[in-house]
């Protein structure tokens, strides 16, 4: 197992160069989710050799026409997909370079579209279980700023939310500022809703249940002076179980169903939409991946997370295929505490060791099954 882990450590430092060019070919060329051409013929064209017989001077400058909006729209790696997708290439070049010091199949996925959570669903709509063998394992991991730059954590069981977007249209009744006794004003009537809906956390669920109902947008109405007939806030809600989810959607509909029916306002509607599964990681499968990473990383590197807020759409292709499996995280920033969260236009983690560890913990992770 340690041949192959130690093999790595040269092969990084003779192709530091090479990927750090990539990662920032990457960065300088996001596209939006589902629209990932470029990102795919150059994650193809890297592909082809190695078959067998934020501040930062390349800050993405890319615009991207929406398919959703019909607009220009400015795009960047706001999440660390650029780097995640370096980490993979530069473990699938190295196993390919070593094929004598391991032993079985590597299946190597390149999800699309998670900050929308579509592209492990869109995967398996395409038939990703019936185009590649049954994996006995599946791992994945994701950069953060939240623990120290070049350390790995893992979870045992349940690690990250299941998460929905639910878009909820207020209807009233629009009429000119000055006579608004003839309007029902959904601005007013929203507002109240918003307040009212952070009762759910506070007021329905135990203390012992985490859970996150948000809303992250707000909009109605074109004129200071004129009523508008309808107001369209988005929320974000996270759990940790689908009871709690079902509970709290359930909520979200009783209570803007009945204040617009207090005042008199038409029937609401609601659309759910980016529903992320909860992400459970196999204890089993954990544990030996966290041994892995402790005896080959070195224990002063390795350490374990608490469940986290955050959501992911991983799971959905393991749970299509029936497979046990492993997410962790790789910290990317010097000073965790003050580091800009994912998604933030600060996001952009440093280069090195950032580069390195992810493929480190990727070959460390392997080694249990595929080592020699």
């Amino acid at each position: 197992m340690t041949q192959l882990f130690e093999s790595l450590e040269t092969y990084l430092e003779r192709t530091k160069a090479q990927r750090e060019e990539l990662y920032r070919w990457f960065h300088q060329h996001p596209e939006l989710s589902l629209q990932e051409a470029e990102t795919k013929a150059r994650i193809i064209k890297e592909l082809e050799p190695v078959k067998e017989d934020s501040g930062v001077e390349y800050a993405s400058t890319a615009t991207q026409v929406s398919d959703k909006a019909g607009q220009e729209v400015p795009v960047g790696h706001m999440c660390g997909h650029d780097m995640h997708t370096t980490w993979l290439l530069t473990t699938i070049s190295f196993l390919a370079e070593n094929r004598e010091l391991w032993s079985g199949t590597f299946e190597a996925v390149f999800q699309p579209a998670e900050e929308i959570a579509e592209g492990g669903k869109n995967m398996v709509a395409a038939g990703i279980t019936g185009k590649v063998p049954v994996p006995d394992v599946m791992l994945g991991q994701h950069v953060m700023g939240a623990l120290p730059l070049g350390h790995i954590a893992t979870n045992e069981g349940i690690s990250f939310t299941q998460a929905s977007t639910v878009k909820v249209t207020v209807r009233g009744v629009g009429s000119h500022g000055s006579m608004p006794e003839k309007s029902v004003d959904p601005i007013v009537l929203s507002s109240s809703i918003i307040m009212q809906l952070q009762t759910i956390i506070s007021c329905e669920l135990p203390a012992s249940e985490r859970a996150v109902v948000s809303v992250g947008t707000i909009h109605g109405g074109t004129k200071a002076n004129v009523i508008p007939d309808k107001v369209v806030f988005e929320l974000n809600t996270r759990c940790y179980s689908q009871e709690v989810e079902d509970h709290i959607h359930a909520s979200i509909e009783r209570i803007v169903s009945n204040q617009a029916a207090a005042a008199g306002a038409p029937e609401p509607s609601f659309e759910y939409s980016e529903r992320f599964p909860v992400l459970d990681n196999d204890r089993d499968v954990t544990a030996k991946v966290t041994e892995s990473m402790q005896t080959l990383l070195g224990e002063e590197r390795t350490e374990t997370f608490a469940p986290l807020s955050a959501s992911e759409d991983f799971p959905d292709i393991p749970n299509a295929f029936g497979t046990p499996y492993c997410f962790w995280v790789v910290g990317g920033f010097p000073d965790p505490e003050n580091a800009p969260g994912n998604h933030s236009p600060q996001f952009v983690p440093e280069l090195h060791p950032t580069l390195e560890a992810g493929a480190e913990a990727t070959v460390a992770a392997l080694c249990p099954w595929l080592a020699v």
